[in-house]
């Protein structure tokens, strides 16, 4: 059986948010491959994360003149990863040879990686709520220990919440009758949750005072999404975009997005930031946790049921690169949550 890392060899990932490029070198490991990421003027250069001549890390390097400069030896390389100088001859020849390229592209304010030679397009897929003025994003980052599947079963997976997020999104004492609809697309898979005016939590209290639906959306291969919105306009939309990283661990970047109004977007996330990192520390403990247990039984043993809503999508997808139909199209499904 492959690995998430087999199946997704020609995908694009997030390597990391672009405002972490700027005078120093970044080093990332995707797909359990260690890379460097750097600006040459208008060019992102993007590369396994070693020297050509003896191995060290460019990500220890610094960058001059436009070129990454290897921390040993002094190395060289330019814009499209060539061989630009290497010291101790008089003559000033060096090297024909360049390093070990990835295909790079920055769009979103995130700097997007995939392996050469690949034929995935580029992400052309962007949430409406990107293009509207009247919406401020706002970024977080953090490491999980997970493989794809769960992960993003986790951050769209509503039953969890009860218990893992008690009193932050809703309260295992106080349920809501309400209505799922799961709809495919030929871009994603989401559930639609109408019918509950509003969570029972903290966020919920804050950001939903008259929820109209929410949305949970699965957008391949690595994003997953959030929408929550009321009569009036979307209030909260989150999407998250998970990059394999080593084997059984990820890293998630996450963009919020507010609208503003009286009170400025980016003061209400000053605000309720410290509680969105503890629902996202209580996702990684829950998955750590999961991880562990499988680690010790020596392999996963699932079981899947109709609130699972949207698992079995993401199981398909991953493992064949596309949806099944849905011949009787959007199925729906009563919930007391």
């Amino acid at each position: 059986m492959k690995s998430d890392h087999e199946r997704l060899q020609t995908h694009w990932f997030v390597g990391c948010r672009a405002s972490q490029l700027a005078r120093r070198p970044l080093g990332v490991v995707v797909l359990d491959t260690p890379l460097v990421l750097y600006r040459s003027g208008d060019s992102i250069v993007v590369a396994e994360d070693r020297c050509p001549h003896r191995n060290a890390p460019l990500s220890h390097g610094r960058i001059h003149d436009g070129a990454i400069v290897c921390p040993y030896h002094g190395w060289r390389f330019g814009d499209q990863g060539q061989c630009v100088d290497a010291p101790g001859i008089c003559d000033g020849g060096f090297p024909s040879i360049s390093l070990r390229r990835w295909k790079a592209r920055e769009a979103d304010g995130w700097i997007w990686v995939a392996k050469p030679g690949g034929d995935a397009p580029h992400p052309t897929y962007r949430p409406r709520v990107a293009e509207d003025s009247s919406y401020q994003g706002f970024d977080m980052t953090a490491d999980i220990d997970s493989n794809l599947g769960d992960a993003i079963e986790n951050l769209l997976d509503g039953t969890h919440t009860p218990f893992v997020h008690s009193g932050l999104v809703r309260s295992s004492h106080a349920k809501h009758h309400f209505t799922a609809i799961v709809r495919r697309d030929d871009r994603w898979i989401e559930a639609e949750y109408r019918g509950e005016t509003g969570q029972n939590g903290i966020l919920s209290r804050w950001f939903e005072p008259d929820r109209e639906a929410s949305f949970g959306r699965y957008v391949p291969p690595c994003t997953a999404e959030l929408e929550y919105r009321s009569r009036r306009r979307i209030e909260l939309f989150v999407v998250a975009n998970f990059t394999p990283t080593t084997e059984g661990k990820l890293t998630v970047f996450v963009r919020c997005y507010l609208p503003n109004g009286r009170l400025p977007a980016a003061m209400k996330f000053r605000v309720v930031k410290p509680f969105f990192r503890r629902v996202l520390s209580q996702d990684r403990r829950i998955l750590r946790l999961q991880q562990w247990n499988v680690a010790r039984f020596g392999k996963p043993a699932y079981t899947n049921w109709t609130a699972d809503l949207l698992r079995p999508w993401i199981d398909a997808w991953l493992a064949h690169g596309a949806f099944p139909e849905q011949p009787d199209g959007p199925s729906e499904i009563r919930f007391h949550l």
